[in-house]
């Protein structure tokens, strides 16, 4: 909060005249809306840049995970090619004037005919209005990803909505007086209008602010969530489970078969039923074989393995590694040495 009041002091004065802006600091009622205003400006410009970005971003890893353009989420690969034609016809606007038409033809030949894993992120961010929560629900709904039923369900909202509601189908109300509020006191501001703004203290702005940041923290650990996702689809090695969990939940035993594994290597885990995030990412902490630590654990036939992972797991995982090392009995340069 500190760091916005002070954007606030610095940022440039819309008004020019001296007189008009010292009466606006000596009379509390409009100094207080003078603030406000700005506070509302400020917060919803962020939050704007801050779709924008994490649509970009989102891409941008879909394309380093995927590496093919096959691969891509579907609705992602379906709907780029319309609309980076029509994107084509936005090049003049401000917002999309660094692009290059010949480097969008090329982008979209190196996809389509090449089968490359490249997309032009700004053509997902062709939106038709001011960035509501149901308008970012629909950005969102391009990429394949429905928004508006699962972004409650991640954390930090969904323990937000249950400590202030007990459930979380309140979500729509959360929406409503924050995204939604600066929105349209943004929009009143910005067309010169007074009505329907309902000016914040102090408190009060931190508040929104705070739930602001609940927001866009939750939509992060979602779209987390989906990339990890990919990762384990795209994943071809086998599939394991753990019948049992011990250690406080951090240790499993599964049965593995032409597989080596190392300390710090990386499991992803497809979590059962209706856990949020619905996949997760361990580093291996520790080993064992036959009931002694290990650093290093060949699997050529058929083992339990312990793993201890570095944070707790459920039961009823499916787990994949992330990366595949052979056991060494494939790997005859390495017996030989």
């Amino acid at each position: 909060m500190d760091e916005l009041f002070s954007k606030l002091k610095t940022i440039n004065h819309p008004i020019n005249n001296e007189k008009i802006i010292e009466t606006y600091l000596k009379n509390r009622t409009l100094h207080k809306t003078y603030i406000y205003k700005l506070f509302v400006i400020i917060l919803y410009g962020l939050l704007e840049q801050y779709v924008e970005d994490a649509i970009k971003e989102y891409l941008n890893k879909c394309c380093d995970v995927c590496s093919d353009y096959k691969n891509l989420p579907k609705k992602i690969k379906d709907g780029h090619g319309a609309m980076a034609i029509r994107l084509i016809s936005k090049l003049s606007y401000p917002k999309y004037n660094h692009l290059k038409f010949e480097d969008i033809i090329s982008r979209l030949n190196q996809g389509l005919n090449n089968n490359l894993a490249t997309i032009i992120p700004e053509s997902f961010l062709q939106n038709g209005g001011n960035y509501r929560h149901e308008e970012i629900c629909k950005m969102f709904d391009n990429l394949g990803i429905e928004l508006e039923t699962t972004l409650h369900k991640y954390e930090p909202l969904s323990s937000y909505l249950l400590n202030k509601y007990h459930d979380d189908q309140h979500a729509d109300l959360f929406f409503d007086n924050t995204v939604n509020r600066i929105v349209v006191e943004r929009n009143t501001i910005a067309h010169g209008g007074q009505q329907g703004i309902d000016l914040l203290d102090t408190r009060g702005m931190q508040a929104i602010a705070d739930k602001m940041l609940t927001y866009v923290k939750s939509l992060n650990n979602l779209l987390t969530d989906k990339i990890n996702e990919l990762l384990y689809e795209l994943n071809t090695l086998d599939e394991f489970e753990s019948d049992e969990l011990y250690k406080k939940s951090t240790v499993i035993i599964p049965k593995l078969q032409n597989v080596a594994l190392y300390k710090g290597d990386k499991l992803i885990a497809k979590r059962a039923g209706k856990a949020y995030p619905q996949y997760c990412i361990y580093s291996i902490k520790n080993l064992q074989i036959e009931g002694f630590d290990s650093e290093f654990v060949n699997c050529d036939i058929y083992r339990e393995v312990g793993i201890e992972l570095d944070s707790p797991t459920r039961k009823k995982c499916k787990y994949k590694l992330l990366f595949f090392r052979a056991p060494l009995k494939l790997l005859p340069n390495k017996i030989n040495a």
